[in-house]
């Protein structure tokens, strides 16, 4: 091996790694940006409303909450509820793709003879096979930051097959809602018609802060781990 070659693999590493850095920083950046729309709506529509009621008695008031009543539920629960779903899911699929191009950035610079596509299954779970088996890096998938993941991949499968409503007879969603209750940035609502079922609602600060949690897992202790595999 020449004393270029490691040379040109620490700069790949490098570019990988601050490729993916970025990724999960551009995605908690969209947080800051939305929270900051939803507010700035909040504060129009509130701003619209006490500019047309000023002057009206207390009935005239009242009927015109009542027909606004609906634009500002929508504006201070579920545009927030559906932004900060849709950013999670992005944010999932983000770690998703870069645990799956870390797999083909070890196929490559290891030369390696087998490759991601001769594994079976799919997902996260395929990705961990791959890295475990091949490269040596099982080590990553035992602490307890990996079983969050598998943990968040269960709440991710809830908000995109199911909306956030859990049957809570269904193993997989009762550990999202485990997950969920015990996390303070998620809201979980019981449902008083249905004691079987529940409802979570993401926060945009919960997304944040799995942005942090990737950046880590990637950062600190993936590429960590890479460096002492040949």
């Amino acid at each position: 091996m020449s004393h270029q070659e490691p040379r040109d693999r620490k700069l790949v590493e490098g570019f990988t790694k601050a490729g993916i850095m970025i990724d999960f920083d551009n995605l908690s950046a969209h947080c800051d940006f939305l929270v900051r729309g939803l507010l700035g709506e909040r504060e129009r529509f509130e701003a619209y409303v006490r500019d047309r009621t000023e002057g009206l008695n207390q009935d005239e008031r009242d009927i015109f909450f009542d027909i606004h009543s609906y634009d500002y539920w929508r504006i201070s629960d579920i545009f927030p509820e559906l932004q900060a779903a849709s950013a999670f899911l992005m944010t999932y699929a983000v770690f998703e793709k870069n645990l799956n191009d870390i797999c083909c950035y070890s196929n490559c610079q290891k030369d390696l003879d087998l490759s991601l596509k001769d594994f079976r299954g799919q997902g996260i779970e395929r990705a961990k096979l791959y890295l475990s088996k091949v490269c040596g890096l099982s080590s990553v998938f035992e602490g307890v930051e990996w079983q969050e993941v598998l943990e968040i991949s269960n709440l991710r499968n809830a908000i995109s097959h199911a909306s956030g409503d859990l049957e809570l007879d269904k193993s997989q969603h009762k550990k999202a809602f485990n997950y969920a209750n015990n996390n303070n940035k998620i809201k979980v609502v019981r449902c008083s018609h249905n004691v079987g079922t529940a409802h979570v609602e993401l926060t945009l600060d919960f997304v944040k802060k799995l942005c942090r949690k990737s950046q880590n897992i990637f950062g600190e202790t993936m590429f960590r781990n890479l460096q002492n595999f040949t």
